[in-house]
């Protein structure tokens, strides 16, 4: 999965601090717990999957 850095204080596996812009990937599809709120997720994976926004089916509709 690609992310985006969108926020400082991220570091990479050596300790450095990665620049906000910077692209990277990660394994899985899960982002990682040091990410969240730090990154946004580049790749278009979302075929087959509902967005989730927090509301009932019968308030979507509504």
């Amino acid at each position: 999965m690609k992310l985006k850095i969108t926020k400082p204080g991220y570091h990479d596996q050596k300790g450095e601090p990665v620049e906000v812009g910077t692209v990277i990937t990660v394994s899985g599809d899960k982002i990682p717990a040091a990410l969240i709120n730090k990154c946004e997720q580049l790749d278009d994976d979302t075929k087959g999957k509902e967005p989730v926004t927090g509301q009932k089916q019968a308030d979507a509709k509504a």
